[in-house]
Protein backbone atom coordinates (compact mmCIF):
# COMPACT_ATOMS: atom_id res chain seq x y z
CA UNK A 1 0.00 0.00 0.00
CA UNK A 2 1.30 3.21 -1.00
CA UNK A 3 2.89 5.03 1.95
CA UNK A 4 2.22 2.41 4.55
CA UNK A 5 5.41 1.62 6.73
CA UNK A 6 6.20 -0.85 8.75
CA UNK A 7 8.04 -1.11 12.10
CA UNK A 8 8.87 -3.30 15.28
CA UNK A 9 6.02 -3.30 17.93
CA UNK A 10 6.88 -4.16 21.53
CA UNK A 11 4.08 -6.95 21.92
CA UNK A 12 3.56 -7.63 18.02
CA UNK A 13 6.18 -8.48 15.38
CA UNK A 14 4.69 -5.67 13.11
CA UNK A 15 3.49 -2.51 13.43
CA UNK A 16 1.95 -0.18 10.18
CA UNK A 17 1.84 3.60 10.25
CA UNK A 18 0.67 6.02 7.30
CA UNK A 19 2.05 9.05 7.32
CA UNK A 20 3.49 7.98 10.83
CA UNK A 21 0.38 7.38 12.35
CA UNK A 22 -0.67 3.72 13.46
CA UNK A 23 -2.69 2.33 11.60
CA UNK A 24 -2.52 -1.11 13.44
CA UNK A 25 -0.67 -4.15 14.19
CA UNK A 26 0.07 -7.73 13.20
CA UNK A 27 1.24 -10.67 15.94
CA UNK A 28 3.05 -13.42 15.29
CA UNK A 29 0.37 -15.99 16.37
CA UNK A 30 -2.12 -14.54 13.58
CA UNK A 31 -3.48 -11.31 15.05
CA UNK A 32 -4.13 -8.35 13.29
CA UNK A 33 -5.22 -5.33 15.41
CA UNK A 34 -6.58 -2.35 13.65
CA UNK A 35 -8.14 0.61 14.81
CA UNK A 36 -11.80 2.70 13.96
CA UNK A 37 -13.97 4.85 14.75
CA UNK A 38 -16.41 3.50 16.93
CA UNK A 39 -19.47 3.48 13.74
CA UNK A 40 -17.34 1.34 11.90
CA UNK A 41 -16.01 -1.11 14.78
CA UNK A 42 -19.46 -1.81 15.87
CA UNK A 43 -20.90 -2.73 12.07
CA UNK A 44 -17.59 -4.76 11.57
CA UNK A 45 -18.57 -6.59 15.33
CA UNK A 46 -21.90 -6.97 14.21
CA UNK A 47 -21.45 -8.55 10.87
CA UNK A 48 -19.01 -11.28 12.64
CA UNK A 49 -15.85 -10.35 10.62
CA UNK A 50 -13.70 -9.20 14.07
CA UNK A 51 -13.58 -9.45 17.40
CA UNK A 52 -14.19 -6.01 19.16
CA UNK A 53 -9.72 -5.75 21.09
CA UNK A 54 -9.89 -6.48 24.38
CA UNK A 55 -7.20 -4.34 25.58
CA UNK A 56 -8.37 -0.84 23.52
CA UNK A 57 -12.64 -1.53 23.81
CA UNK A 58 -13.56 1.56 24.31
CA UNK A 59 -10.83 2.78 21.66
CA UNK A 60 -12.68 1.48 18.40
CA UNK A 61 -9.56 -1.27 17.63
CA UNK A 62 -11.09 -4.39 16.78
CA UNK A 63 -9.15 -7.98 16.22
CA UNK A 64 -8.88 -10.29 13.71
CA UNK A 65 -7.81 -13.78 13.35
CA UNK A 66 -6.00 -15.19 10.52
CA UNK A 67 -3.88 -18.53 9.74
CA UNK A 68 -0.52 -17.76 7.74
CA UNK A 69 -1.38 -20.56 6.12
CA UNK A 70 -4.63 -20.39 4.90
CA UNK A 71 -4.00 -18.03 1.79
CA UNK A 72 -7.74 -17.03 1.77
CA UNK A 73 -7.40 -15.04 5.14
CA UNK A 74 -3.83 -12.47 3.44
CA UNK A 75 -6.36 -10.76 1.38
CA UNK A 76 -9.00 -9.81 4.44
CA UNK A 77 -6.16 -8.55 6.43
CA UNK A 78 -4.98 -6.58 4.10
CA UNK A 79 -8.51 -5.46 3.30
CA UNK A 80 -8.99 -4.71 6.72
CA UNK A 81 -6.25 -2.39 7.14
CA UNK A 82 -7.35 -0.40 3.94
CA UNK A 83 -10.55 -0.14 5.33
Amino acid sequence: MPYVTAGAHRFSDTKFYLNKKEIGHIHSEGLANVPFPMKIHDELVVSGLVKPYQVLLQLGWVSYWFYNSQKDDVPAVIELFKL
